[in-house]
């Protein structure tokens, strides 16, 4: 007699051919955040064929739905549905159709992961009580979608919540798994530089903000390098320098903006205070002006509950075995998951996607399909065990 992982793995197995045409399906057609309609009701006819209950939770976009198996606790399993802006370049027969759009971060995987579960826990709602609630959620990448599905009650009454995304640098078939952070909270700037401008042959007569831009971005450098902790991370990044008309005017201003990556809470404190300092005082040592605003951290960090995090690397190292569950890395990009995570306790994992060279937001992304039937049994293991666990404990 099988297992209930032996089982979990055998009816991933057997839905592996249906998983790779829907992820390709989705591949296909993918649309930016909050305009996922047709993602939406592709989503909403497979779950209704299944008959999975749709909840009205009035999203414009996105699908929340309920599988219900008895009075018992409620765990919830959430995947992203947004593509990006990006002209795809993969070649592949089933790229994208939309000009200028791509699945370029695996979204279109994460998708198909979570309707994969929803496929193997309606097979078998004798094995659990309670309810698992699916939440495919819109605008991940405008990091809005999650205070969204909050906002409509989604979350209200849940025990605990699982979600993944896809790891490039991770081989198919492994899952990282790990308490604590594992993405960055994220926040923007903005610094404008005033000086006096004039023509480029008389700068003496000028209070030129070029040079100013320039010190203080070299300088800005500096706040990682030498004010934050070694053993702590964070990140500032310039991505834009704006200024100037022509070649012979020296500019009155000039306008930088850039993102700002930390984990705590007390080093996000630290770079903000730095920033603004040495953006102000660096300009007075030109007699220039700078006006920094932000950075306003938009998003919590991922943070991985313990015990969320301990259930689920216990289901996953039944389905797959201790040797493909590898400790994870954190990494400086952000997610908005962690909104859930203020809420609930949750865990996030990395399922390992194969492709290292060609990575997130890349016209050039794609994943090893082979991690499609990994995501649906993983997610689906994370919930049943979860509910196990919460409810013996109720």
């Amino acid at each position: 007699m099988k297992t209930e992982a032996q089982h979990i793995v055998s009816l991933a197995k057997d839905l592996a051919p249906e998983l790779i045409e829907l992820r390709r399906y989705f591949h296909q057609h993918p649309e930016l955040s909050r305009e996922e309609h047709l993602t939406t009701q592709k989503i909403r006819d497979i779950l209704t064929d299944l008959e999975v209950e749709i909840t009205d939770c009035n999203l414009e976009t996105g699908v929340c739905g309920r599988i219900s198996s008895g009075e018992g606790k409620i765990v919830a399993l959430r995947a992203d549905i947004d593509a990006l802006p990006l002209q795809e370049k993969t070649g592949l027969p089933f790229a994208s159709l939309t000009e200028g759009c791509m699945h370029a971060c695996g979204h279109d995987s994460h998708i198909t992961w979570l309707l994969g579960a929803a496929m193997i826990l309606t097979q078998m709602k004798e094995k659990y009580a309670g309810e698992i609630r699916l939440i495919f959620q819109p605008a991940e990448e405008r990091t809005s979608g999650a205070k969204d599905v909050i906002d409509a009650g989604v979350l209200e009454d849940v025990n605990m919540i699982f979600g993944a995304h896809n790891k490039p640098d991770l081989p198919a078939g492994t899952v990282g798994i790990a308490p604590g952070y594992l993405m960055a909270s994220v926040g923007g700037f903005k610094i404008t530089v005033t000086g006096r401008g004039g023509h480029g042959a008389i700068p003496h007569l000028t209070q030129d903000p070029m040079p100013v831009a320039g010190a203080i971005l070299t300088g800005l450098q500096s706040i990682v390098a030498r004010n934050v902790d070694p053993l702590e991370s964070a990140v500032i990044s310039v991505g834009s320098i704006t200024g100037g008309t022509a070649g012979n005017i020296i500019p009155g201003e000039v306008t930088m903006t850039g993102t700002v990556r930390a984990y705590s809470p007390e080093v996000q404190a630290l770079v903000t205070r730095r920033l603004h300092t040495l953006a102000s005082a660096t300009a007075r040592a030109f007699d220039c002006t700078a006006e920094c605003t932000g950075p306003k951290f938009r998003l919590p960090p991922v943070d991985n509950d313990p015990e969320a995090t301990r259930i689920a690397r216990t289901s996953t190292e039944k389905i797959l075995g201790s040797d493909r569950v590898l400790d994870a890395i954190p990494v400086l990009a952000s997610e908005d998951f962690s909104l859930y995570q203020e809420r609930t306790p949750g865990c996030f994992m990395w399922i390992g996607s194969d492709s290292p060279d060609k990575g997130w937001h890349h016209p050039e992304f794609t994943v090893n399909e082979d991690c499609l039937s990994v995501g649906a049994a993983v997610l689906a293991a994370a919930a049943l065990e979860a509910l196990r666990e919460l409810n013996s404990g109720s």
